[in-house]
């Protein structure tokens, strides 16, 4: 067996992740349609739109390949398709499992656009058991974990995170074990719970390639006057690397700091222009912080609220000028 043969398999019995991002790239230029089809998938997880490959006639990476569509529009589109591809495919097909599981996500991820967490649920339920891809069923469980906690659902946030960071710590996934700490350290932070949020964001700070953003959470809560040192620079991180969950911890740390120093401005600038971008590739992680705006605006009450709003449309307009 070759290794985009290999890759292949492994990719039908293990599901995509970040953690497979570095070898599909050494595989790219490789002419096969089902690594080509595994290529796009990784793309549409990290909430990157990716162009869908041609047709394929087995009917297993027909499904997979009619999910990514559903995936990428979130608005029906490809449903018809994958409804059909189901249809063909038998259960004495060697892949049926796992391509079953791709549709469940991908009707998960319908489910969550359209606002139906209930059928989110329970396509999310029926995929994370075991046998089938391990890659998937965590991803899916860092999904649930995002939508329940922008539901204010923080116990139930918790449960699905915790569930997701043991199956990647289990099995090796180290990339999404990482996501799934960071996003637990979040639904910590953001509930108050700062020897948690402490307990889970220690065991990276030895990790290079995170340190930055563990560093940047733990100083918010242990060294207050750092934090805002090293804000700029994680959300310049955050946004070249893609990942948009740092880039939501940066901008939440970020703009509580300003709110602590009474820069009221400076934060209500933060974190609507947080909300901005995070609306065009994670809209489930912008209402984190639009819960938070909104909590600021009862707290501060209409007064302070209009006033601080003033103040940040000039700061805006300042700094077009310049």
């Amino acid at each position: 067996m070759n290794e985009v043969s290999a890759f292949v398999e492994r990719a039908w019995r293990e599901g995509v992740g970040p953690d497979d991002r570095s070898e599909l790239a050494s595989l790219a230029g490789h002419d096969d349609p089902e690594l080509a089809l595994f290529a796009v998938w990784l793309e549409l997880l990290a909430g990157r739109p990716a162009p869908v490959p041609p047709e394929l006639a087995a009917p297993a990476p027909a499904v997979v390949r009619a999910a990514a569509i559903v995936m990428r529009s979130k608005t029906g589109e490809g449903l018809d398709e994958l409804a059909a591809a189901l249809d063909r495919l038998t259960d004495d097909d060697a892949h049926a499992t796992a391509a079953r599981a791709w549709a469940d996500f991908a009707l998960a991820e319908l489910a969550h656009a359209s606002h139906d967490l209930a059928t989110m649920q329970r396509r999310v339920e029926a995929l994370v058991v075991p046998g089938r891809p391990v890659a998937l069923r965590i991803a899916a469980l860092i999904r649930m974990a995002g939508a329940s906690l922008t539901r204010a659902e923080p116990a139930i946030a918790r449960t699905w995170g915790r569930r997701a960071l043991t199956l990647a710590e289990t099995s090796g996934r180290k990339q999404q074990g990482v996501t799934a700490r960071l996003l637990l350290a979040i639904i910590e932070y953001v509930g108050g719970h700062l020897d948690a949020t402490r307990r889970l964001i220690e065991p990276l700070l030895a990790d290079a390639e995170v340190h930055g953003t563990a560093r940047l959470l733990l100083a918010s809560i242990e060294e207050p006057e750092r934090a805002m040192a090293l804000f700029g620079e994680g959300v310049r991180r955050a946004v070249e690397q893609g990942d948009p969950i740092t880039y939501l911890l940066t901008i939440l740390i970020g703009s509580r700091r300003y709110v602590t120093l009474e820069h009221r401005a400076d934060a209500l600038v933060t974190i609507s222009a947080g909300i901005v971008e995070l609306r065009k590739v994670a809209p489930q992680l912008a209402r984190v912080l639009e819960e938070e705006r909104e909590h600021w605006r009862a707290a501060w009450g209409e007064l302070v609220w209009a006033d601080a709003e003033l103040a940040a449309v000039r700061l805006v307009d300042n700094a077009r000028q310049h």
